[in-house]
């Protein structure tokens, strides 16, 4: 409801705000003449009229009281490759909402801009374009890229596309039964890509067959779907039926409890046991994981997408797609993870500015194409029905969905992704995100479990690596404080504090969120909270 509010806030009330500010606190004239009367007579007021330049949309000429969907379909298909009146399809990178959008009338307020924002320019007004959002005018060719044309819907500058960066990313959809969101689906693959529905001479011979008879080529989907996050003219809002939980909605593989007798059911490759095998960590975190250890189910939609981004504490991650349309995959290895991050933070220098840790929103797209020219290493996969994805530690990885389909995904750590954990627990402290689980109580757990692991050279070098970092963090704080104005204690014997917290939090750093299994610093002030070796100030 605060992003609806702002939205609306800012695309209705602000402009008439900044134009009443502007005039002195004078409303327009409601007293226009139509040209049509008086065709030597041109109105200053109107729109139209003016050399200003706004978007197509906001400038056409219709009655707003007239449904665009009396139109013809021949003419709507011209103007839109979603051809059901002015709806519009949009790929917000796997956005949750569906809306619909609404005809709207021109704008005519009749506000002129003084000066190009970029060149400060008052001149040539012919190639001015103003903001939908904040009125203020550009010329097309001052931006960056420039504009050879003005815009079909509405158009925003760089100020208040930043400015309202909580309207994109993630919300809450309809419920929907499979099959009724399998009959959206459909409708909405089939009404945007219709040339491949309705003439089928543009489909390839390899594609003919009942079995793939009106399919559109994988390619032109991705090439679509590229345009349409590389253009910001252009609002396609879809649904993504994503992080679901098997437990409640049940998983596509057979489980021990449900199918005692069936061969897969104790399978390695059934994700509902691959996070347990015997070679895998997760069997010592004494905690059920949703998503990490328990599968999450995906139902996909044409352009759903999931962003750039990585594993929970960089594990292992494998994906299996059950039936349905492709899904493609871009991926980064973790060798390359750093200058990944460091050409997004190029690329969108502003958003990062905002908002440091935007990597963790799953909310972020680049083309892979910008990635490769900054010296990124990027592959990409097409995963189809009855095929596995496995992700590797550290690596990003982003994708779309080319329709309806069905996916399911889980966790798992061997051995070799010990090291890539340190990492991910400085990178969560730097950014102040919460850990999924503690890194140094699942040491202490294997070791507890099995002392046979500290004969792994892999297990030693962790080992060393906890011990290091406990003993020189204690080392440091009895140095600057000295020994009489500490008391050590263990943990029984701290003060509680509020009871009703959880004991999760209880073990977190106030400062960086690290869990403080080991040992941790309490005031007796604030028994509520305490601090990691790391932040004894806080």
């Amino acid at each position: 409801m605060s992003n609806t509010l702002k939205s609306s806030y800012q695309k209705i009330v602000l402009p008439f705000e900044l134009y009443v500010a502007k005039h002195g606190g004078t409303l327009p004239s409601t007293s226009r003449r139509s040209s049509a009367d008086n065709p030597g007579d041109s109105s200053p007021d109107s729109p139209e009229e003016t050399n200003v330049r706004r978007s197509k949309r906001q400038r056409s000429s219709r009655n707003p009281l007239v449904d665009d969907r009396t139109q013809s379909p021949e003419s709507l298909r011209a103007s839109s490759p979603y051809t059901e009146g002015t709806e519009t399809t949009t790929p917000t990178t796997g956005g949750m909402s569906a809306t619909t959008g609404t005809t709207r009338s021109s704008k005519t307020t009749g506000i002129i801009p003084d000066h190009c924002e970029v060149c400060k320019s008052g001149e040539d007004d012919e190639n001015m374009l103003i903001c939908d959002g904040c009125d203020c005018g550009f010329h097309m060719y001052c931006l960056n890229p420039p504009l050879s044309s003005i815009p079909r819907n509405d158009w925003y500058c760089d100020a208040c596309v930043l400015g309202t960066s909580a309207d994109f990313g993630f919300e809450d959809g309809a419920e929907y039964s499979l099959q009724s969101f399998k009959e959206k689906c459909d409708d909405f693959k089939r009404k945007f890509f219709a040339t491949y529905y309705d003439d089928q001479r543009t489909v390839s011979n390899e594609l003919q067959g009942p079995e793939m008879e009106g399919r559109v080529p994988e390619d032109v989907v991705e090439r679509e779907f590229w345009r349409l996050v590389a253009s910001p003219y252009e609002d396609v809002e879809v649904e993504y039926g994503a992080d679901l939980h098997s437990a409640q909605h049940g998983s596509g593989f057979p489980t021990a409890e449900r199918n005692p007798l069936e061969t897969y059911a104790r399978h390695a490759w059934n994700l509902n046991v691959l996070p347990f095998e015997r070679q895998s960590l997760f069997n010592y975190i004494q905690q059920d994981i949703s998503g990490m250890m328990t599968p999450w189910i995906y139902v996909g939609m044409c352009f759903s997408t999931f962003c750039w981004h990585n594993e929970d504490h960089y594990t292992y991650s494998v994906n299996y797609m059950h039936w349905g349309d492709t899904k493609t995959w871009y991926g980064v290895p973790g060798c390359h993870a750093e200058l990944f991050e460091d050409a997004m933070r190029d690329a969108v220098p502003q958003l990062f500015e905002d908002q440091p840790d935007l990597l963790f929103q799953l909310v972020t797209m680049l083309s892979p194409e910008v990635l490769v020219r900054r010296g990124v290493d990027v592959v990409v996969c097409d995963q189809r029905a009855g095929e596995f994805v496995v992700t590797f530690p550290q690596g990003y990885h982003a994708g779309f969905n080319q329709g309806f389909n069905f996916n399911e995904a889980v966790n798992f750590a061997t051995p070799d992704w010990m090291p890539y954990d340190v990492g991910s627990i400085r990178r969560y402290q730097q950014y102040a995100r919460n850990p999924v689980f503690s890194h140094d109580e699942l040491l202490m757990t294997m070791c507890a479990a099995d002392p046979g692991f500290l004969d792994h050279a892999w297990f030693q070098v962790a080992i060393h690596e906890m011990v290091s970092r406990e003993l020189s963090g204690r080392a440091h704080i009895r140095s600057r404080w000295g020994q009489s104005h500490i008391r050590e204690a263990p943990w029984g014997e701290i003060e509680e504090g509020d009871p009703d917290m959880p004991e999760d939090m209880r073990q977190q750093c106030y400062t960086c969120k690290a869990f403080s299994f080991l040992s941790a610093i309490v005031c007796d002030c604030s028994p509520n909270y305490i601090s990691c070796l790391s932040h004894p100030d806080s």
